[in-house]
């Protein structure tokens, strides 16, 4: 069984999106959280995480800081930040952050079909 995480303050798309990954493979259990702050707290205590899922714009925590804390603590952990904004923005937003491309994907929510992709690859 693969744990993900998925964060998002929005809480009807945060329990959409946990069906949807959980609907990917039967080999996915997810928890879901509206708090990024108790997601990190939970991440890092439970170390075995497959994939963290985080929206970008979430009032405690934007999902880019919160990638970077699981990175710095858990670098095998992969992390994917959604946003309504599409990805050359987060890109660039990444970039300021000093967030290493390639220990993040970045993912428009439009484009959310893809998510089985990247998850099962």
């Amino acid at each position: 069984m693969k744990k993900i995480v998925v964060v998002d303050d929005n809480k009807m798309f945060l329990e959409t999106l946990k069906d949807f990954v959980e609907g990917t493979n039967k080999d996915f259990k997810c928890m879901a959280f509206s708090n990024p702050e108790d997601a990190l707290r939970y991440v890092i205590d439970e170390k075995d995480i497959y994939t963290v899922i985080s929206d970008y714009e979430m009032p405690q925590m934007s999902g880019l800081t919160l990638a970077q804390r699981i990175i710095e603590a858990l670098p095998a952990t992969k992390v994917i930040v959604m946003s309504g904004h599409d990805t050359n923005y987060l890109r660039k937003q990444a970039l300021k952050a000093e967030i290493d491309e390639n220990k993040i994907r970045l993912l428009c929510k439009s484009d959310i079909i893809n998510l089985c992709v990247i998850l099962n690859s």
